[in-house]
């Protein structure tokens, strides 16, 4: 008999570059396989997005398989409110998340009842201890609201606002260690590179740049060139960190300055990494971190997983759709695509 399987609202990812959006099956309590991926090349890069791009957004999702107008969206990284703090170590639920609300309130001078807020229970270590730390992120009425009502100006019905941080966690949950231990995520983003530890789907930590962007990186070989960014981005894709040029368009000069630059910008990422990685050794009281794993837009650049790994003792991984989800064949070309994987988690926010 035939049983048309349950559709996941669409994660839309807005970011300066470009809007990537997810759907996905439910196959069953915690699994998804991949109904549609895209990603949208923005009207207006860099800009807010406004209620002309969403409606051709709506128009767009339709002829790229795209089914219905529930969506999860990113919030707006740069108006997060984010909060580290020390809760008593018998405290657990509500009572961890009224402190966290405070604590918010506190350290940016706003009224507790003016935000929505996210936080995950402390991370206590292998001793007992009297406080634990935990962390939350609180996202303003005033800069949520006129996100929503661009999107449900022109038709969508908008059932959430969630952090990358907290979507980029729910999509990795399949490769992410089993708690006690540790896992970072690499967001290798355009705009940014930022670093998660995760216990579960528990964020212990963040780390808001940890080294230069993939735009920075684009931005150097465009001014040598003369080429565009997005050029560039092809550029790195096509060399990557083994130092061959598969398309075969450079010579051999052009080649090595490609790959001074790539190894000088993975290089100064590591370098950035070992403190965090050391921290997170000590508040684990000894225990190490034994995965990385790597999403975001630098993640496609051949040989970042391998660059990661030298000097580092532990398992990197690319954590793109296709490596943590199910889905047809014709889907997993574009599932490679870990600028996508945020996204994913974006459509695991109501199923769950």
């Amino acid at each position: 008999m035939f049983r048309r399987r349950a559709k996941s609202p669409i994660g839309i990812d807005v970011g300066s570059r470009n809007i990537k959006a997810a759907q996905l099956y439910c196959a069953g309590k915690g699994h998804y396989e991949i109904a549609a991926l895209s990603v949208i090349p923005r009207v207006r890069a860099g800009e807010e997005i406004d209620r002309e791009e969403a409606t051709e957004l709506r128009s767009l999702l339709r002829r790229h398989g795209f089914h219905g107008t529930r969506m999860v969206l990113t919030a707006d990284d740069r108006k997060l409110l984010r909060a580290v703090f020390e809760a008593p170590a018998q405290v657990h639920g509500s009572a961890v998340a009224q402190i966290a609300r405070m604590e918010l309130a506190r350290a940016y001078s706003v009224a507790p009842d003016s935000l929505e807020m996210i936080c995950w229970e402390p991370m206590r270590g292998d001793k007992p201890q009297s406080t634990a730390q935990a962390f939350a992120l609180g996202y303003p009425h005033d800069a949520a609201n006129p996100l929503l009502d661009v999107f449900e100006q022109v038709g969508f019905d908008v059932c959430a606002v969630d952090a990358r941080s907290s979507a980029v966690v729910r999509a990795c949950r399949s490769l992410t260690l089993e708690p006690p231990a540790i896992t970072a995520i690499l967001d290798l983003g355009w705009t940014s590179t930022r670093l998660l530890f995760a216990c579960g789907e528990t964020v212990v930590y963040e780390r808001l740049s940890v080294g230069d962007s993939i735009l920075t990186l684009a931005r150097n070989l465009r001014d040598k060139f003369n080429i565009t960014e997005e050029s560039a981005y092809k550029v790195f894709v096509s060399a990557g960190l083994t130092g061959v040029d598969s398309s075969g368009e450079f010579d051999r000069r052009s080649a090595e300055f490609v790959q001074t630059l790539l190894d000088a910008h993975f290089n100064n990422i590591k370098r950035e990494l070992r403190p965090p990685l050391a921290q997170i050794s000590r508040q684990r009281c000894g225990g190490r971190t034994k995965r990385m794993l790597l999403v975001g837009s630098g993640a496609k650049i051949p040989g970042t997983a391998r660059c990661l790994e030298t000097g580092f003792e532990l398992e990197v991984l690319t954590a793109a759709p296709v490596d943590l989800l199910g889905g047809p064949e014709y889907i997993q070309a574009r599932g490679g695509d870990a600028s996508l994987t945020v996204s994913c988690g974006l459509a695991m926010f109501e199923m769950d």
